[in-house]
């Protein structure tokens, strides 16, 4: 990838882009060594541990979680909506044993030859690729057989290559999985039925596994809006939509920040800390993708364009904060673009030469092609970060940027 080099903090400068199934799955289960786990680790695998139990009990009970997920980035829902995980770490245990403690429903799924297949990082402890797997054994399928097959190997690589795959771990279930019982009711709408080398699979859909990680860079676009060094050796690339209650948490909006503290006083929202700590100072490079929604926020794309307005005079990152800050102000406006224009005149900027850049919708071709990327990525929800490898959507805490960054730098 050809680098060109950062200026400043602040300005906003271009990058040029990067650019960025095969032989019968085998039998042979190829063990991993897991290395020494630091305690900054111990603490992540806890909190991932967790949220692997969530997604099961959410593929049990729901056969289409991705309308549910597409919903966080909607301005009508109220500060609730970023309770939705924690309530469900709470209940999650609970609603396993509910659903899969009859033991009807273990002996009906026996004797049907069930084969699980984890394409997988051997050496990512995050994933917990197989802790995954065996949450599935315990709770729906008891004589699952699961073998895993390193993602850097060379039958590794056809069947990521075959099925486009641009995380990893992969779940593929062999045929047989149509014979459980809940596949109609409950379960075929969490997979995607898939051909590798003329055989038929099932693999999980990406937005329902937790924990992922990038088997490739994310290409960046030359016209990605880019903050850092050349020379950082951890690179955050965030998934952004304006309108997104969510992502306004996590840059701060005082209103919903203060609903969320409510019910979690720990929370320490990331951004902020992560911009000062590590991207000031040029130990990691940020990456912003505009992702807006028009089904879910009518209108919101002209809060994009008009950041890339303002990125033309140097005022993309004071923009971009204050649409985050002023979110209700302009998601409930009537006349989204005067409220654009406003706030460009509050920041200072000259408004003759952004109104004419707003006015001419410049950026919507720049906005299509990174909502074409996401799309690419799998991404069906906003905020989505990428930490290095690592994949976080939803309000997450600073704790947790911190962790998977010094993780990434100690790789």
């Amino acid at each position: 990838m050809v680098k060109k080099k950062i200026k400043s903090k602040s300005n906003v400068h271009k990058k040029h882009k990067t650019n960025s199934n095969s032989e019968n799955v085998k039998h042979d289960l190829n063990e991993g060594k897991k290395s020494h786990k630091t305690n900054n680790l111990n603490k992540m695998l806890v909190m991932s541990f967790v949220l692997l139990i969530v997604v099961i009990g959410i593929i049990m009970i729901f056969s289409d979680k991705e309308k549910m997920y597409q919903a966080e980035g909607n301005e009508n829902i109220n500060d609730n909506l970023v309770s939705k995980q924690d309530n469900n770490k709470q209940n999650a245990n609970n609603n396993l044993i509910e659903i899969n403690g009859n033991t009807e429903l273990s002996n009906a799924n026996k004797g049907n030859n069930v084969v699980l297949t984890i394409i997988e990082d051997l050496n990512c402890e995050f994933c917990q690729a197989k802790s995954f797997g065996e949450k599935i054994k315990l709770n729906l399928i008891p004589d699952l057989k699961i073998q895993s097959i390193s993602y850097d190997s060379e039958e590794g690589k056809k069947i990521l290559n075959e099925l486009n795959a641009k995380q990893v771990p992969v779940y593929l279930f062999n045929k047989n999985i149509e014979n459980i019982n809940s596949w109609e009711t409950q379960l075929a709408g969490v997979f995607e039925k898939v051909s590798i080398n003329g055989e038929t699979y099932y693999s999980l859909r990406s937005n329902f596994i937790p924990n992922k990680i990038l088997n490739e860079e994310i290409p960046i676009l030359d016209s990605a809006v880019v903050i850092g060094s050349d020379d950082a050796k951890v690179t955050i690339y965030e998934f952004s939509n304006y309108a997104c209650h969510g992502c306004a948490l996590a840059y701060g909006n005082k209103e919903i920040l203060e609903q969320y503290l409510d019910r979690n006083p720990k929370y320490e929202e990331p951004m902020s800390a992560v911009f000062a700590e590590y991207i000031d100072t040029g130990l990691v490079k940020y990456v912003n993708y505009n992702v807006p929604n028009e089904v879910l926020n009518p209108g919101s794309t002209v809060a994009h364009l008009a950041a890339l307005c303002a990125d033309e005079q140097n005022k993309w990152r004071e923009y971009h904060l204050n649409l985050f800050e002023s979110r209700n102000e302009w998601v409930l406006a009537d006349d989204k673009n005067s409220k654009m224009k406003a706030f460009a005149k509050k920041l200072g900027l000259d408004t003759n030469k952004f109104n004419t850049c707003l006015d001419s919708k410049k950026y919507q071709k720049q906005i299509n092609d990174e909502i074409k990327l996401s799309n690419e990525y799998e991404i069906t929800g906003t905020p989505t970060f990428y930490v290095g490898r690592n994949f976080l959507s939803g309000p997450q805490d600073y704790r947790m940027f911190k962790l998977l960054i010094d993780s990434e730098f100690n790789r």
